[in-house]
């Protein structure tokens, strides 16, 4: 009698050493397709930033129009830059939003428009009026903040 419950003993631990090896497995899996699709919308996300700056930078230059719109002044190497590149990005092209996108790490526009416009640090945001002279200014990525230039050119149209 001793002999049987201990095989039954027995088979029990190997079945709950078994249950656990495959619910660990479940979870490795688990963990990898999570990170797997975290990693492919990081990928996703630096490809479009990536797309738009190499359009911007195979152009030769950028000129300005002078006409009401927001002129955005950014370095693809920026932080913070990029922490707001895609809303920008979002307003010029779903909204129809007239936003003039300048790189200054192309340099025909850094030698050209860092001493016309002034621009000592980046993300500046330059609101031109209908002559096409400045309004207003503001340098930093508060969303809030650029989200009323924004507003400001779309009142202009």
């Amino acid at each position: 009698m001793f002999k049987k419950n201990r095989s039954v003993i027995l088979q029990n631990n190997q079945t709950k050493k078994i249950d656990k090896a495959i619910k660990n497995r479940n979870l490795i899996k688990r963990l990898a397709i999570i990170a797997g699709l975290f990693l492919l919308l990081l990928a996703g996300y630096g490809g479009v930033i990536h797309h738009v700056n190499s359009v911007e930078n195979s152009k030769r230059a950028v000129f300005i129009q002078k006409k009401p719109s927001l002129i955005f002044f950014y370095k693809d190497d920026c932080k913070y830059c990029n922490k707001i590149f895609i809303n920008i990005l979002a307003e010029k092209e779903m909204n129809k939003v007239n936003i003039q996108l300048v790189n200054l790490n192309s340099k025909y526009n850094h030698d050209r428009y860092k001493g016309e416009y002034l621009i000592s640090a980046v993300p500046t945001f330059v609101l031109l009026n209908k002559d096409g002279k400045e309004t207003e200014r503001y340098v930093g990525s508060d969303m809030s903040k650029i989200q009323k230039l924004i507003d400001q050119v779309k009142e202009m149209k």
